[in-house]
């Protein structure tokens, strides 16, 4: 079994059993009730995708961390106030989909993670960007001077410190991102 979908069946608890299910490569929990994820989830060694979106979370447990072929994390709508403050374990991450929550601060952390591609952050109320996250910002400053895009979105602006007091922001960027988007900073 490489794929296990959970999702839509109003589960509010998962138990630390599913670290059993050590082949799973993905593993669908979206759409349910869940308030935490069992704190042995950093055991699940072959996970490469976790999907958690609408659901109830406030954090993660400190075991994600050790998810060390995750490339896909969707935490959209759901209720975390934080993340944990060692991401590097998660050097394979290209998508963290983190929109939609209760974030006020990142962890420096998240500037070092290498391979991501993509990071929405928007709908969170972020009082501050990480320094790091700037080389997102590189490919975003190239788009302005393509002919086409003559003129940039009122939405669409760069997520720089300078520019945090900005109330609605959101960036499509990358020095090797494909995507940053911010919004609804409160500065």
């Amino acid at each position: 079994l490489k794929d296990l979908n959970l999702a839509g069946n109003r589960l509010q608890t998962i138990t630390g059993s599913i670290v059993r299910l050590s082949k799973i490569e993905r593993l669908h929990l979206e759409h349910n009730q869940l308030q935490r994820l069992p704190s042995q989830l950093g055991e699940m060694e072959s996970l490469k995708e976790l999907y958690v979106f609408k659901n109830q979370l406030k954090e993660f447990p400190e075991s994600i961390t050790r998810l060390a072929r995750l490339t896909v994390l969707d935490a959209a709508a759901n209720k975390l106030e934080t993340l944990p403050q060692n991401l590097e374990g998660l050097q394979q991450l290209q998508e963290f989909l983190l929109s939609e929550n209760n974030l006020v601060n990142l962890p420096q952390s998240l500037a070092r993670l290498e391979a991501l591609r993509e990071l929405r952050l928007f709908g969170n109320p972020l009082a501050s960007v990480p320094r790091g996250l700037e080389r997102f910002n590189q490919t975003f400053q190239r788009l302005r001077t393509i002919p086409r895009m003559a003129s940039i979105p009122e939405e669409t602006v760069v997520a720089s410190t300078p520019n945090l007091g900005t109330r609605r922001r959101s960036a499509a960027v990358g020095s090797e991102a494909e995507a940053l988007n911010i919004s609804d900073l409160s500065g």
